[in-house]
């Protein structure tokens, strides 16, 4: 039977329009599930645990030759949005600190992280540069020779709530490394590596060889190193150990 109070009449525009914006959101909902689309957001914290701004963020995909670059906020937040899934090399670079390095799968789900900015490794090289005919007439001595020292100055700082302020090591007192007794005649060259460690302090401790190295050009290097000084490494005005890798070159001059 029919029903005589079914309103059989032709669909208002109001209803139209209801319909259409109700299909244009469930065909929107549906394609972003299909795509697989989302976004990967994170923070970035100095070792003190403060934001740090302006760091570039990079994520690259190789399977799509893609690359994304972004950098941090005032609130050390970075987001990539509308990322498609895979997998992808993630890289923080901020002035003054390390790169950090991770891999990132991007799946159906949003991705969150929270990343720690260390402190910077310092570069020191020293060459050494020695001719047998000359060394031969100096006289011999197993000690370092001290090099030029300055008085240092206190490091100006305003205390600030942003993180990542760093103010950079000085050295205020050098000492050179010798040309070991025990291989005149013999003039080997080398190359000495090693690892130190500045302390709060500026004074270095903690030095390590690094790979391989002829041992009595290593003592004599160690011991040169052993003497160096430093300032204050600050970060956000408060004194901080760093890294320092060190290089001396042995080489004989013509």
């Amino acid at each position: 039977m029919l029903n005589v109070h079914l309103d059989r009449g032709p669909i208002s525009r109001v209803t139209r329009a209801a319909v259409f914006v109700l299909l244009l959101l469930v065909t929107a909902a549906i394609a972003a599930a299909q795509s697989g689309f989302v976004t990967f957001a994170g923070t970035l914290a100095d070792e003190q645990g403060r934001a740090v701004k302006a760091v570039t963020v990079v994520l690259v995909n190789d399977a799509r030759q893609a690359k994304y670059e972004v950098k941090s906020n005032a609130d050390g937040r970075f987001e990539f949005v509308g990322l498609p899934a895979g997998d992808y090399a993630f890289e923080a670079r901020g002035a003054g600190f390390q790169t950090i390095k991770d891999a990132v799968t991007v799946g159906s789900q949003n991705v969150l992280r929270s990343y720690t900015l260390k402190i910077g490794t310092l570069q020191e090289t020293v060459t050494l540069a020695f001719s047998p005919r000359e060394t031969a007439n100096e006289p011999v001595s197993d000690a370092v020779l001290p090099g030029k020292a300055v008085t240092p100055r206190k490091a100006a700082c305003t205390p600030s709530p942003e993180g990542g302020y760093i103010i950079p090591p000085k050295k205020i007192r050098d000492a050179h490394p010798y040309y070991p007794s025990s291989l005149r005649g013999i003039w080997t060259e080398g190359v000495v590596k090693m690892r130190a460690r500045i302390g709060v302090d500026g004074y270095v401790a903690d030095v390590s060889i690094v790979g391989d190295a002829q041992p009595d050009l290593a003592q004599s290097a160690i011991a040169a190193v052993r003497e160096w000084q430093y300032t204050e490494t600050l970060l956000n005005c408060a004194p901080v150990e760093v890294t320092m890798d060190v290089t001396v070159n042995f080489e004989r001059r013509p």
